[in-house]
C-alpha cells in the first residue's frame, strides 16, 4: 500500500470514533474511518440496526485533508493531528477524536 498520491502515510489504515471523547461520541457516534493509499476513503457509519458506508476521496498536505464524495462532488477540508495512535479532526471548530484500530 503506497501514499503517493494521498499525502500523510501515517493516515493510513483503520481508525475508530474514540467513545470517551464526549464531543465525538455527541456528533458523529460510532464511525470507523479506512484511509487507503489509492486515495479511497471508508467511511463506516454503525448504527444500532444499520451500518452505512460512505465511500469518498482523499488527500492530505499541510495538515489539512481533503475530501470529495464522487457521487455528489464537492471539497471539504479538515484541520487534523495525530499524536501516536490517535487522531484528532477539527471542522467548522468542533474537534472529534479517533484511535487508530490495530484490529482483534
Amino acid at each position: 500500500m503506497t501514499s503517493l498520491s494521498t499525502g500523510d502515510p501515517r493516515l493510513l489504515g483503520h481508525w475508530v470514533s474514540d467513545p470517551g471523547h464526549v464531543a465525538t461520541g455527541d456528533l458523529v457516534g460510532r464511525v470507523a474511518m479506512e484511509f487507503r493509499g489509492d486515495g479511497t476513503l471508508l467511511y463506516t457509519i454503525n448504527e444500532a440496526s444499520k451500518q452505512s458506508i460512505i465511500v469518498l476521496r482523499w488527500i492530505a498536505s499541510d495538515e489539512e485533508i481533503m475530501t470529495t464524495q464522487p457521487s455528489a462532488p464537492r471539497e471539504e477540508r479538515t484541520r487534523y493531528r495525530i499524536a501516536g495512535d490517535q487522531l484528532e479532526l477539527t471542522l467548522g471548530g468542533v474537534t472529534t477524536r479517533f484511535r487508530r484500530d490495530h484490529g482483534p
